[in-house]
């Protein structure tokens, strides 16, 4: 039965082949076209953060084992950890990058804003506060070229303040 099925389509193929030519190779080219177009969306999509799928003893033990085995030295132990990542394939490199980066985007604030504590201070006691250690009576001016202080604003900015 294989054999007979294997046996007609090639009489189907070689009868397309010899009559419509172009058509066949247009209809393959699409084909061909499709299929790197959907390699190339599956590259860029972006790989979705699976949970933790270990208990954390057991990664824990892991990473113990890999800093065990890993060089000593921090220039090797960058040369092999970068080598480790080369190794990846290129979806799994860019999840492990993203990862990695996680942390970063953070600090550079691009997650949103922290909750805030339950028992924070208000703004207006924070003010009061910096009003109270700024008046003259409770702190004084210093001598010479460090009489003042960088203060960070929350726009950003930094001020100088009496010390």
């Amino acid at each position: 039965m294989k054999k007979k099925d294997r046996v007609q389509k090639n009489v189907e193929y070689e009868y397309k082949k010899l009559h419509a030519p172009e058509a066949l190779r247009a209809k393959e080219r699409e084909k061909k076209r499709r299929k790197r177009k959907k390699k190339a969306e599956l590259k860029n999509k972006p790989v979705p953060q699976a949970k933790l799928k270990i208990s954390i003893q057991l990664l824990g033990r892991a990473v113990n084992r890999a800093k065990k085995y890993l060089p000593k030295c921090p220039e090797r132990k960058v040369e092999v950890l970068a080598k480790m990542v080369q190794d990846l394939s290129p979806r799994k490199r860019k999840s492990v990058i993203d990862l990695c980066d996680g942390s970063k985007r953070r600090r550079l604030g691009f997650e949103e804003k922290r909750k805030k504590r339950s028992n924070a201070l208000l703004e207006e006691q924070i003010k009061e506060v910096q009003d109270f250690y700024l008046r003259d009576d409770i702190s004084r001016m210093f001598p010479g070229k460090r009489d003042y202080r960088s203060v960070k604003n929350p726009d950003g900015k930094r001020e100088h303040q009496q010390k």
